[in-house]
């Protein structure tokens, strides 16, 4: 499943933007990086729960584009965040 056109540009700027910073200010990064990680937390654990309401584990893994047991463990991972 493809990552919609203006996402992945917002995400290449982000990456673009971390490389140029994290060669003088590693701490600002990492602040970035605790906000992403914020964002990661809530919408991945909310995401995930909703896509084992109504996917199967074959489907996510489709999405994802990994294995199932590859998919699964992201889940997991996803999961011990809030309340899957």
């Amino acid at each position: 499943m493809p990552v919609p056109e203006d996402v992945a540009h917002l995400i290449s700027q982000l990456r673009q933007r971390l490389d140029e910073i994290g060669a003088s200010d590693t701490l600002t990064v990492l602040r970035i990086v605790a906000e992403l990680d914020s964002i990661v937390d809530t919408e991945g654990c909310y995401a995930a729960r909703e896509a084992r309401l109504t996917h199967t584990d074959q489907e996510i893994a489709a999405a994802l584009g990994s294995t199932e047991k590859a998919a699964t463990a992201r889940l997991r991972r996803y999961a011990r965040h809030r309340y899957i």
